[in-house]
């Protein structure tokens, strides 16, 4: 009989013995080969004082039963975390639900959810998150486990299943709250099988994990594997869209400040965005999506660019309009001009680039206008300044050169003879006369002296 039988099985004897007429129980006995075989047992004590036993070998039962059970808990902890990750994600509290009740179905004492997490300058770590346990002193767990120095890196490492059954007086030594007596952990598979993400483990069944317990599993552990990826795609999404959208508001920010046009289409012209200016200047305070970018050009510079070029006959007026950048590879720049819808004309030039999908499709398109009659008009402001400029240079020249002559004109006053007034000349109006040929008058006198 199985020792932990013994008690329960005198128990009910001593029921016998004091007078019921009849009891049930159950109780496991050792086979020859070693397993252990569950019996159940009818008896009843006639007032001879005889007790006639009636045993039903149940093993094959209670066998199915059990699986059963094990069965109808796995299911339902995938159903739990499954539901509760469609609605919260991967949280410690969903996974500590999940494996309340695998502790139940598996008598076991404790269990973790770990996945793999990188670190700098280091080999990956697990890091937990959830875990559960029927010692209610457990009250936390280290929130790192080295892959490499425990059972459940080995099992994370190899990608798979590891057992560890080192008995009851030889407890397994691990990073892990209570001393293991027996472990089972099976490796959370990456997408396509491609190395381990994560692993579940279990801990201290009483006799060790049957082998059927990796398959019942199974389904369980692919759920969580996929889950585990989901989220992590769904984190990697979110940091994603979080810097789209600070450059789409950096870009939207440049795109206010500049003194050009910007408008953005999709690919078949409707204006998703237009900036303030070009707004301002086509008089479209507001436009819904449908609105195409050939409603604000010239439709005879539309035809025109049709005539001279006959594979655009027929075309659609935008497609028209782009037509000369998709030839060049999805850029044009040229001459076009804009028409507001109060009537007004702008000369504009005008950048086209089309703007590409991951695929190298064309998504859309953005048109950046410069208004011809402000550049223009800037040019002659540049040329304007440049000759005032210019102007002024010579005005100081010639200041300077007044203030040398009437120097001169003193010192030369103040000579007594021609070449004291040579000299003179000669020391302060080279720099004014060079390039001239100036004549030097001298009076008779004054040649005479």
């Amino acid at each position: 009989m199985h020792p932990e039988d013994v008690p329960a099985t005198l128990a009910e004897m001593e029921r016998l013995g004091r007078g019921e007429a009849s009891i049930r129980f159950v109780n496991r006995y050792r086979r020859k080969d070693g397993r252990w075989a569950t019996f159940q047992w009818h008896a009843n004590a006639p007032h001879d004082g005889t007790i006639l036993a009636i045993a039903q070998d149940i093993t094959e039962t209670q066998q199915r039963d059990e699986a059963l059970a094990r069965r109808t808990a796995v299911l339902e902890a995938m159903s739990e975390v499954q539901r509760a990750y469609i609605s919260d994600g991967l949280t410690p509290p969903v996974l500590q639900g999940m494996l309340r009740r695998l502790l139940a179905a598996s008598e076991s004492a404790l269990g973790v959810v770990a996945t793999l997490q990188p670190r700098d300058g280091a080999a990956p770590a697990l890091v937990v998150q959830g875990w559960a346990a029927t010692d209610l002193a457990v009250r936390s767990i280290p929130p790192f486990l080295e892959q490499l120095e425990a059972p459940y890196g080995a099992a994370v490492t190899a990608s798979q299943p590891v057992r560890v059954a080192p008995g009851p007086d030889a407890p397994l030594a691990t990073e892990l709250p209570v001393p293991v007596h027996s472990l089972m952990a099976l490796p959370m598979m990456g997408a396509g099988g491609n190395g381990a993400v994560g692993v579940l483990l279990l801990a201290n069944r009483p006799g060790g994990y049957e082998p059927g317990w990796e398959s019942l599993l199974e389904p369980l552990v692919s759920a969580l594997s996929g889950m585990v990826h989901l989220q992590e795609r769904r984190g990697r999404a979110i940091a994603l869209e979080g810097e789209v959208q600070w450059w789409a508001n950096l870009s939207e920010a440049v795109f206010d400040a500049v003194a050009l046009t910007v408008i953005t289409t999709d690919a078949q012209g409707a204006i998703r965005y237009m900036n303030p200016l070009a707004a301002r200047l086509l008089g479209a305070t507001s436009l819904e999506g449908s609105t195409n970018l050939a409603t604000f050009h010239d439709p005879a510079e539309l035809a025109a660019a049709a005539a001279a070029h006959q594979e655009l006959d027929g075309l659609p007026p935008f497609d028209q309009l782009v037509a000369p950048a998709r030839t060049a590879g999805g850029r044009d720049q040229r001459e076009w001009t804009y028409v507001s819808l109060a009537g007004v004309r702008y000369a504009m030039r005008v950048a086209m680039c089309a703007l590409r999908d991951r695929r190298g499709r064309t998504a859309g398109w953005v048109a950046v206008g410069l208004e011809l009659s402000e550049a223009r008009q800037a040019a002659a402001d540049r040329t304007r300044v440049a000759a005032l400029e210019a102007e002024l240079a010579g005005l100081q020249r010639r200041m300077r050169e007044t203030a040398r002559i009437s120097e001169a004109v003193a010192y030369v006053a103040a000579s007594r003879t021609v070449s004291e007034a040579l000299a003179v000349i000669g020391a302060l109006l080279p720099a004014v006369f060079v390039g001239h040929a100036m004549p030097l008058l001298v009076p008779r006198a004054a040649a005479r002296g």
